[in-house]
């Protein structure tokens, strides 16, 4: 087997907060992508001091911690606000509030440290009372006299609690009726903290209940018209057991232009846009399909040749610059993808213009980028002049597609439409560029998320760039045989669900924006308990219960509480129908799949500098390419996180106390210690000479501790209690480093 030497770097200035900061929840617009912009504030805004003072009042942000950043923001013409954050060791508050009112529209904490055991944790009812004080300084007596009961709505607005927090919503109700998509919800941790405050209100005036159709007119519409899309749910346990990244699973399910509203007011079928809707057809962009799922790994040299085979597909003639680099990543599951990057200069046009172009390919050989070196980012003020119509950046964008991907048009589809001419006139004045959206389709059937944009510029009309996550091309497995038809998962729904009456503001997705005005209206829907069907059987799949189920049920009274819920809370332990099982031993395959996930968070991430040298795989005799544990066990071997010995792994065996100790040090970055245990005085009696570098690293960093004072016991396994409590240890000494 080819060894090749990956030297390593801790890589340098990257926290936890830059996977913990919020994003700001406004209405993004998907037509297009912004290019960064000064922001100039309005007359009659807030000024920086005063929004910082207001934010500091109704918060009572506590004394200690120091202003980060205060920045106005001006992503739409109704939504300007300041986005600010302060600091305190490793603790961080994030506020964004109104530039004109001072509202406060998102409040977020989040500490960067294990969460410290308080004796006397909060029940849900002194919860709500901090919840309910929360609200008295954020909102009006005018705004929360329109509030229902806590949680009486509880799947109307986003979830955001975490494991072992309190969640409370709070839902608008406006002459009797529900406003689902408005409201207050606040998130506290067990000791009180307020975690989480997102506020959703429509400040307009709503209309009346007057001269709308009957409920049974509703019912009657909406059993023959309401249409869920069936479609692959990605990650479909995003709530529960996630060791899959990327499992799939056939369902129905809403989708933004599905038939699934009755307008109250004329008896129209509408989707969540707010616009009448009929059940969509999706129509690919051709036939051809791919054979990706078969593909082995190629070289660089193999990826060379693709690449040139790929420019011939485009109009001129080009010449090979060679190659630009590369990349490559793995992430949990272990599966490894590599890319690079080839550049190409036109032949034809004058020198000035004739601007380079690049494409990477991965390593199974599919395309995975293509970008023209156009002057993109030349201009960050509006675009002015004229400009080429939507319709003409869709059809260069489909163009460029049918070129460059001609072999998998049977796999894709256009997704988007097309913002309203206000939209797309404020999205021009930020300089962005057109952008086209496209999706994913296994066997006819879209996959959720799966989806890629083509830029256009918007002057010249010419697609710029075409980007391809490798995640998405992931073959689909476990296609069911069987499916319930539409009619069976109507049923199904109006089965788990109550029909209602209710006010209903149209919401944008990332790919689809609101071409109209956003202005609430009364519709009849089916609302409750949120969930899908499952295709294959007709079930009702609550994800309330999938929420619950993902919660371990087992470990109240456990005295390693705390640490357990730590390593849910992190994805590194899994529950299984509300079960941890605290004292079940941890197994080497299950090791090997914390050491991957560990391996992807920033407090342990290390940059490795890949040759492009083939490898070929490790091989062992109860591992084999088809093991669920094959990639996951290939990423530790490959980076050095597990030593490779003997011909057998052994996944199922119990892994001993000195094995875990092993790969801990090597994931911190001690593998060229490890050999020399004559550095080390221990203080355990019980180690071989091969244990003690590794032992004793993590024991004298508080890390591992022994059984006794003089003894280890080496050859003794971990429950996922005690391994628990190791990973507390380890996240505390990484906060510490």
């Amino acid at each position: 087997m080819t060894k090749r030497n990956k030297p390593w770097k801790l890589t340098a200035g990257v926290t936890a907060a830059l996977m913990l900061s919020p994003a700001f929840v406004g209405s993004a617009v998907p037509g297009a992508l912004a290019v960064a912009h000064a922001a100039e504030q309005a007359a009659g805004e807030l000024s920086r001091e005063e929004a910082i003072r207001q934010a500091q009042e109704k918060l009572q942000i506590p004394a200690g911690y120091k202003l980060e950043r205060a920045s106005y923001q001006d992503e739409t013409d109704e939504q300007a606000y300041w986005s600010m954050s302060w600091e305190n060791g490793d603790a961080r508050i994030y506020v964004d509030l109104s530039a004109s009112t001072g509202v406060i529209h998102q409040y977020s904490r989040y500490v960067e440290k294990p969460d410290s055991a308080s004796a006397n944790p909060l029940d849900e009812e002194a919860a709500l009372q901090v919840a309910v004080r929360f609200l008295e300084r954020v909102t009006s007596p005018e705004e929360r006299a329109k509030l229902s009961e806590a949680n009486e709505y509880a799947d109307s607005l986003m979830y955001f609690g975490g494991l072992q927090d309190h969640s409370f919503t709070f839902t608008r109700v406006e002459n009797g009726l529900p406003f689902l998509e408005n409201g207050f919800e606040i998130t506290l941790d067990k000791q009180g903290e307020v975690q989480s405050f997102w506020r959703r209100w429509y400040d307009g005036e709503l209309p009346a209940p007057n001269d709308v159709i009957s409920k049974e007119e509703a019912e009657k519409l909406l059993s023959q018209e309401m249409a869920p899309s069936l479609l692959y749910r990605s990650r479909p346990g995003m709530y529960a057991d996630s060791s899959d990244r990327y499992a799939n699973r056939l369902v129905y399910r809403f989708d933004t232009l599905d038939p699934q509203f009755v307008n109250a007011a004329d008896g129209t079928v509408i989707n969540a846009l707010g616009e009448p809707a009929e059940a969509r057809k999706i129509e690919p962009l051709g036939r051809t399909v791919s054979d990706l799922g078969e593909r082995k790994t190629i070289t660089q040299d193999e990826a060379q040749r693709i690449a040139d085979q790929v420019v011939k597909k485009l109009p001129g003639t080009y010449r090979s610059e060679g190659s630009r680099g590369g990349g490559g990543s793995s992430g949990p599951d272990g599966i490894e993808r590599k890319y690079w990057s080839f550049e190409y200069t036109p032949l034809q046009g004058s020198k000035e213009s004739a601007q380079p172009l690049e494409i990477a390919i991965g390593d199974r050989g599919e395309l995975v980028e293509y970008r023209r070196y156009a002057n993109r980012f030349g201009n960050s003020g509006p675009i002015t002049g004229e400009v080429v119509s939507w319709e003409q950046a869709e059809k260069s964008a489909v163009e460029l597609v049918k070129q460059l991907l001609d072999d998998r048009l049977g796999e894709i589809y256009l997704t988007g439409t097309k913002p309203d001419e206000k939209l797309i006139q404020q999205e021009l004045n930020r300089g962005s560029s057109y952008s086209i959206s496209f999706g994913w389709l296994h066997q006819g059937v879209p996959v959720e998320h799966a989806n890629f944009r083509v830029e256009v510029d918007p002057k010249t009309g010419e697609a710029l760039e075409l980007r391809i996550f490798p995640e998405d091309l992931n073959p689909i497995t476990g296609d069911p045989t069987t499916v319930v038809d539409l009619e069976e998962a109507r049923q199904a729904i109006v089965a788990e669900q109550t029909l209602m009456l209710t006010y209903y503001q149209p919401q944008p997705s990332m790919y689809l924006p609101l071409n109209t005005t956003s202005e609430p209206l009364l519709v009849y829907r089916y609302a409750g308990d949120s969930g899908f069907v499952d295709a294959s059987t007709g079930e009702w799949i609550s994800e309330a219960q999938i929420l619950e189920s993902s919660k371990p049920q087992d470990i109240a009274d456990h005295p390693q509480k705390e640490a357990l819920e730590l390593a849910v809370r992190y994805g590194l332990l899994q529950v299984t129908d509300g079960k941890l099982e605290p004292e079940k031993q941890v197994t080497r395959g299950e090791m090997a799949q914390i050491l991957s996930r560990l391996s992807d968070r920033p407090e342990f991430h290390r940059h490795f500098f890949f040759d492009d040298e083939e490898e070929e795989p490790f091989t062992f005799a109860d591992v084999d390419e088809q093991h669920p544990l094959f990639g996951v066990i290939q990423k530790n071997l490959r980076e050095g996180y597990i030593e490779k010995a003997g011909r057998h792994f052994e996944p199922d065996k119990p892994v001993t106390r000195a094995q875990a100790a092993e790969m801990l040090a090597r994931l911190l970055g001690y593998k060229d210690l490890l050999d020399n245990a004559e550095i080390f005085q221990s203080p355990f009696t019980d180690l071989q000479s091969d244990q003690v570098a590794a032992v004793s690293i993590l024991h004298g960093e508080g890390i591992f501790s022994g059984k006794t004072a003089d003894r280890f016991e080496p050859d003794g396994t971990l429950t996922r209690a005690e391994l628990a409590h190791v990973l507390q240890a380890l996240f505390a000494y990484a906060q510490k480093r």
